[in-house]
């Protein structure tokens, strides 16, 4: 495409030093007629320009917002002390990304997600669609659905071999290129932004950008470093001096209630509770060692 601007644009310069007026007299218009083949030539030019941009109605362009409850309020607060930064998240980061993209992709928001998976442990069918992630509705219910519009088919996953930085920058970008130019399935939805598994925040910024920035796909990063922990929220212990009969009377009711123990995400500027959802919310996601 960009070959055939320059082609067109260097006819459109031909013509205005020749000024065609051989072709003017030959269609015995006149003089005024002189501006005819340049004019042709330029709105050609600008047609083709337009065609070549990419289609931006589906590309949020503004900061993401995070629709789980009270997130939202946590990042704008950590972006008024860091402009621009993502969430960043560590711990046992994976559950909160679950919740997160179970909620975007399902009705009211509709979104599509990237997600860049360096560890190669995010699973999706830990993703559940159809409630939030505090919806106390019945998950059977709002499992997976297999219709025509499956909300799955609008989480991209990318699973690159680890090498660099730098490749991780350029699989980054391809991601962001494809999603604004390449034809997929989301078209008619919103791109939400990109989640990076496995990297820093630092992995992700080109050396190229203004300010040392962070692409402004990436919306999520998650790694041994970030300024959100996410761990399972505390269930009480047993009482000083239980006995042994008692702990094991009372073991299963208490591995229950670990189970169905909400996740915390939380930070220097506060915390949030939140539930995955889904048969396998019970399993756990440790952290990899580093």
């Amino acid at each position: 495409m960009s070959r055939l601007i320059i082609l067109i644009e260097g006819i459109h310069s031909l013509c205005d030093e020749v000024r065609v007026r051989s072709f003017s007299r030959w269609l015995g218009r006149g003089e005024s007629e002189d501006l005819f083949l340049p004019n042709f030539v330029m709105q050609l030019t600008q047609q083709i320009r337009r065609i070549s941009k990419p289609i931006t109605h589906n590309v949020n362009k503004s900061h993401s917002s995070y629709p789980i409850p009270g997130l939202d309020a946590l990042v704008a607060r950590q972006r008024q002390a860091a402009p621009a930064s993502p969430l960043q998240l560590t711990g046992r980061y994976l559950h909160l990304i679950y919740a997160l993209i179970s909620t975007l992709i399902a009705a009211p928001h509709l979104k599509t997600v990237v997600v860049i998976d360096l560890e190669d442990r995010f699973d999706a069918t830990r993703l559940t669609v159809g409630s939030g992630p505090n919806d106390d509705a019945d998950h059977d219910k709002h499992d997976i659905e297999t219709d025509t519009d499956d909300p799955l088919r609008h989480v991209h996953v990318y699973r690159p071999a680890r090498s660099s930085i730098e490749h991780l920058r350029d699989v980054i970008a391809a991601a962001e290129h494809r999603m604004l130019y390449g034809r997929h399935d989301s078209r008619t939805r919103e791109w939400w932004g990109t989640i990076v598994i496995g990297a820093p925040l630092a992995a992700t910024t080109g050396s190229s950008s203004a300010a040392g920035r962070p692409s402004s796909s990436v919306q999520v990063t998650a790694s041994w470093r970030g300024w959100m922990r996410v761990d399972r929220d505390e269930v009480r212990g047993f009482p000083l001096g239980a006995g042994v009969g008692e702990v094991l009377a009372d073991r299963e009711r208490r591995q229950a209630a670990v189970d169905e123990a909400p996740w915390t995400a939380s930070c220097a500027w506060g915390s949030i509770a939140f539930q995955e959802k889904g048969v396998a919310a019970a399993k756990d996601e440790p952290p990899l060692h580093r």
